[in-house]
């Protein structure tokens, strides 16, 4: 007696675990509230989180290259050592984000909030920085170079440079 009630007190807890996990939805989509999920190590190439609430997730170590985070709530998000090459987060709300040690070459944060953000031995080169708000944000050894980009060109500066 003792034995099958072990066996059917098991058999609820596994049910109950594989329901769970079935509710937890975590395929990237546009607008979809995605907290709670974790992709680290992931590879996620071209995918669409524009819109979504990734709050809190973690994207450390994913591969998620061109990537779309277009007016995502990506507040205190771990993208630390992610490989974001290509990706947009334009007008995305990534305050107190990690980017420590994040590959960012070509990514595009225009008019990000990137208040407290951490890009601590990030390559930012050729990264578009315009209109983002930067306050707070740590940038120790990240590593820049002349095309990574934080204010827009006026005509008068294009006009000098052809000289």
């Amino acid at each position: 007696m003792k034995k099958l009630i072990g066996q059917g007190i098991s058999l609820i807890l596994l049910t109950t675990a594989i329901t769970a996990f079935a509710d937890t939805d975590c395929e990237p989509a546009e607008g979809k509230d995605l907290r709670g999920c974790d992709y680290s190590e992931k590879n996620i190439e071209d995918a669409n989180f524009r819109g979504a609430n990734i709050s809190g997730v973690s994207f450390k170590k994913a591969s998620l290259k061109n990537a779309n985070f277009e007016e995502a709530n990506c507040h205190k998000t771990n993208f630390s050592h992610a490989d974001l090459e290509g990706s947009s987060f334009e007008a995305a709300s990534c305050s107190n984000a990690n980017f420590n040690k994040a590959y960012l070459r070509r990514v595009n944060f225009e008019e990000a909030n990137l208040r407290k953000a951490k890009f601590r031995g990030s390559d930012i080169r050729k990264a578009n920085f315009i209109g983002a708000n930067l306050n707070g944000a740590n940038q120790e050894q990240a590593k820049r170079d002349k095309g990574a980009i934080f204010e827009k060109e006026t005509k008068k500066e294009k006009a000098g440079s052809s000289k």
